[in-house]
């Protein structure tokens, strides 16, 4: 049997999981098999979805034609104002440390993040997070958003090249749940400049989506070469794309920089979809 030390939490877990028109689901004991059916928890002070799942789309091309692959996620959202006035929040959660998914708009500690060690996807913002090296125990990840989670965007860029380059070690690759490495990687105004560790990497990055948005970039050179579908560069101090080599490209996002119209004119000859307002 499963317990609750905070209320409100296993008031949100009812509310879930059960049909709470039928009198017994306040009383109904809560298994491990019941946890186990929370695939998300979602933790934010913004206004919470009245929702039971979440059914992200994932979309890629092959052969000139476009597939889509659906997900249905239960998510378990949670309203951090009102989980906080009872102690013993931080201990309920971590009886979900299966979970694949975990979104946080609040400050938690890296211990708590680290529960979960079966993290496929995680979104962090505005979290202030020092010290980055944690995400290299989550070897499982597929996605990692973080979103004005503190200045030390530089640490977080070298730690997610760090985790790729150690999910595609093959010791490491029969360990995990799925094969390949972290497929959707997004650093958004941390005030990363370097992006160094790209090019460190033994083989070119090969990626779904890289958003380096809202940061501090003024060369770009370190991703030529890199394999990715859908890049992101807007907002930041970027002055020439006119070397940048991105064979694999489908789109470029490089709105709100500092680029020479020469360079403008030349992209637009490439064969990808280019968004770009200097």
């Amino acid at each position: 049997m499963i317990t609750f030390s905070n209320e409100y939490i296993e008031k949100q877990v009812r509310e879930t999981l059960f049909d709470m028109r039928k009198p017994s689901s306040e009383t109904r004991e809560l298994t491990q098999e019941h946890l186990s059916k929370i695939d998300c928890i979602s933790i934010s002070s913004s206004s919470i979805r009245d929702i039971r799942e979440t059914t992200l789309h994932n979309t890629w091309v092959e052969n000139d034609g476009k597939y889509w692959m659906s997900y249905t996620w239960t998510s378990l959202n949670l309203d951090y104002r009102e989980m906080i006035k009872t102690n013993g929040w931080e201990e309920d959660l971590k009886q979900f440390s299966r979970i694949h998914t975990l979104q946080i708009e609040e400050q938690v500690s890296i211990d708590f993040i680290r529960c979960f060690k079966h993290l496929e996807n995680l979104r962090l913002s505005k979290i202030d997070i020092p010290d980055w090296s944690f995400i290299l125990d989550f070897i499982d990840l597929y996605s990692i958003v973080l979103d004005e989670c503190g200045c030390n965007g530089n640490q977080a860029v070298k730690n997610i090249c760090d985790l790729y380059a150690k999910q595609k070690e093959p010791e490491i690759d029969k360990e995990r749940n799925w094969s390949g490495a972290i497929d959707f990687i997004a650093v958004i105004g941390m005030k990363a400049n370097d992006l160094t560790p790209f090019m460190n990497l033994t083989e070119p990055m090969e990626t779904w989506e890289l958003n380096l948005s809202a940061n501090e970039i003024t060369d770009i050179l370190p991703l030529s070469g890199i394999k990715v579908h859908v890049l992101i560069l807007d907002d930041n101090n970027i002055e020439s794309i006119e070397h940048l080599n991105l064979p694999d490209t489908q789109v470029l996002y490089i709105n709100n920089n500092r680029i020479k119209p020469e360079d403008i004119i030349r992209k637009e000859k490439e064969k990808m979809d280019f968004y770009i307002n200097a």
